[in-house]
C-alpha cells in the first residue's frame, strides 16, 4: 500500500480494517488532503467521511480534492460557541489551545461545535471504523464533547504527545476513553491507538509495528519518483539542444523548461529537506539558464550549463540508488 501518513497510521488501519469499498471515517484536524494524511489512502479506496478541520488553507484544499466527504470549516469541542484559534505558518501546528500557539500565529475567531452534534447531523447512524483526533493540545474538550455511548468508531487514533515533542499527554484525557469500552491497544510513539470493546477480535492486527510484511511505499518515495521522471524529460531536452551543431530554440520553449524546472524545485522543497542535493542541482541549472540571452533563439553550449546538467544527474543516481526504506 502507499502511506501518506505521519507515522504509518494508516498502515496499522488498514491491517485492521482491510482496504474494502465503503468505509467510513472521521477525521478531526483532518490537515492536508495528501502530505502526512491518515485518510488519504482510504479515499482512493472508495471511503469516504467526515473531515473538520479549521484552517483555512487545508480545508479549501479539503472541498477541492474530497467531493465524497463532508467538510467543515470549524473546530470540535466541548459546547457550541466561538473561540480564538491560532492559525499558524506550519498549519498542521495550528490549534485552539491557548498554551500552544506560536509565534507568527494569526489569531482569529472560529466556530466550534461538539462532536456529538456533527456526527448526528452527518453521520447518522453510519458505523464509523476510525475516528482520527489530532489537535494539537485541544484533545480534551474534543472527546468532553463526544458520548461513546452514542457513538462507538471501531478504533480510535488519538495523538498524545505535547507538540513537537515526545512528552506523553494522553494522562488528562484517556479516562474518557478507557471508561466507556475502549482498550488502548497500541503506542506508535506518537498516537495512542484504542479499539472498542465489540471489536476486539481485531486485536492482532495492533500486536506488531509496520513492518517489510505490510508491503509499505511511502507516498515520498512515489512523489520523488513522479518529479524525477519529469526532470529527465526535462534535462533531457535540454542536454539536446546544447549538443553541436549549435540548435535554433524557440525563446518559449527555453522559457516552458526552465519553468518546469522551477516548479520541480519547488515541490521538491515542500516535500522533504533531504533532497538539498537535488534542489541546489536545479538552482544552478535554472541560474545557467537565466544567463542566456532571452531573445535569442540558441542555447550556446556554455560550461556551468552542462555542469548543472551533470550535477542534477548525479543527484538523482544517488537518490534512486538508496533503499527504498530510506528514500525520502
Amino acid at each position: 500500500m502507499i502511506s501518506y501518513a505521519q507515522n504509518y497510521e494508516d498502515v496499522i488501519l488498514e491491517r485492521a480494517l482491510g482496504s474494502r469499498y465503503g468505509g467510513f471515517y472521521v477525521d478531526v484536524g483532518a490537515g492536508d488532503p495528501d502530505h502526512l494524511s491518515v485518510t488519504r489512502w482510504f479515499y482512493d479506496q472508495g471511503w469516504s467521511g467526515i473531515n473538520i478541520e479549521p484552517n483555512r488553507a487545508f480545508f479549501q484544499r479539503l472541498v477541492q480534492q474530497r467531493p465524497r466527504d463532508v467538510t467543515l470549516n470549524i473546530g470540535a469541542s466541548d459546547a457550541h460557541g466561538t473561540i480564538p484559534f491560532a492559525e499558524t505558518p506550519v498549519g498542521e501546528l495550528s490549534t485552539f489551545d491557548p498554551t500552544g500557539a506560536r509565534d507568527g500565529a494569526i489569531r482569529r475567531e472560529v466556530e466550534v461545535a461538539p462532536l456529538n452534534d456533527i456526527l448526528a447531523e452527518y453521520a447518522g447512524v453510519r458505523q464509523i471504523d476510525f475516528l482520527k483526533i489530532d489537535v494539537e493540545g485541544w484533545e480534551l474538550p474534543v472527546l468532553q464533547g463526544l458520548d461513546l455511548t452514542r457513538f462507538r468508531p471501531t478504533i480510535l487514533v488519538i495523538e498524545s504527545v505535547l507538540p513537537e515533542g515526545r512528552t506523553e499527554s494522553h494522562h488528562a484525557w484517556e479516562p474518557l476513553v478507557t471508561t466507556h469500552g475502549y482498550a488502548m491497544v497500541y503506542f506508535d510513539g506518537l498516537n495512542r491507538f484504542y479499539l472498542a470493546d465489540e471489536r476486539a477480535d481485531l486485536a492482532d492486527a495492533f500486536r506488531l509495528p509496520p513492518g517489510v510484511f505490510d508491503e509499505i511505499t511511502p507516498a515520498r518515495v512515489v512523489t520523488l519518483t513522479y518529479e524525477m521522471r519529469l526532470l529527465t524529460e526535462a534535462i533531457g531536452e535540454l542536454a539536446k539542444w546544447t549538443k553541436p551543431p549549435v540548435q535554433m530554440v524557440e525563446s518559449t520553449a527555453v522559457a516552458d523548461v526552465l519553468n518546469s524546472i522551477s516548479e520541480i524545485r519547488q515541490r521538491l522543497i515542500a516535500t522533504s529537506s533531504r533532497h538539498s542535493r537535488l534542489i541546489l542541482a536545479c538552482e544552478d541549472l535554472v541560474a545557467a539558464l537565466a544567463n542566456r540571452d532571452p531573445a535569442a533563439y540558441i542555447i550556446p553550449p556554455m560550461p556551468e550549463l552542462n555542469r548543472a546538467l551533470g550535477a542534477i544527474r548525479t543527484a538523482m543516481a544517488a537518490l534512486g540508488s538508496e533503499p527504498a526504506g530510506t528514500r525520502d
